[in-house]
């Protein structure tokens, strides 16, 4: 498909950050624990840290971005990059959208004439309705980068594959026992979900 125009990958990250602040404002304004707490500074970070360094990307280039730039962007430490993001290619193509697809494969209830390819695509296209705006701007920011970049190409493809295995694995958990046909229906599935983004 056509990639997202330079405007839309700066409007994705926009969105992703106007929806990170309302999250954030809704947070701020319920009881927490610490534990909460914790978790809720932990997120932001690791979400500046990522608007920082796909700025950066967009400006200057993968390749030629490196961490102590994103580090000083996000005015964090490089060490604090490193724990929330091992490499520089997982701070490009984090999100946690696949977690919450897995979990939703999870519940999934097989239906009734056994067809597991209308199982797959119905809780994708469900899954990708029920983004908000900002979320599904940033997706194809991600995408806009990945394809543009072949270091990132290559490992975009592994994550391909390891959600095809979750999601397999997360039917199986259902009980069901065709994980060939469970594992060729969600490949094609993704597969065509990815070029329809």
């Amino acid at each position: 498909g056509t990639l997202p125009s330079n405007h839309r990958f700066h409007q994705g990250q926009k969105n992703a950050m106007a929806g990170c602040d309302s999250l954030y404002h809704v947070l701020a304004t319920t009881s927490l624990t610490s534990g909460d707490l914790k978790r809720r500074r932990m997120a932001r970070t690791k979400a500046e840290i990522q608007r920082c360094a796909l700025k950066l990307f967009r400006r200057q280039g993968f390749e030629e971005t490196t961490v102590n730039q994103i580090a000083a962007a996000a005015e964090v430490s490089p060490m604090t990059v490193f724990r929330y993001f091992p490499t520089k290619e997982d701070i490009a193509l984090w999100d946690d959208f696949d977690h919450a697809l897995v979990e939703e494969f999870r519940r999934a209830r097989a239906p009734q004439n056994d067809d597991v390819i209308t199982l797959v695509a119905t809780v994708l296209l469900t899954s990708l309705t029920e983004m908000d705006d900002g979320a599904r701007m940033a997706m194809l920011a991600r995408l806009e980068l990945a394809a543009r970049t072949p270091a990132l190409r290559a490992r975009g493809l592994d994550n391909l594959y390891k959600t095809q295995q979750a999601i397999t694995a997360a039917l199986g958990s259902t009980g069901r026992t065709d994980r060939l046909r469970i594992s060729v229906a969600v490949g094609a599935c993704l597969a065509a979900e990815t070029a329809a983004r």
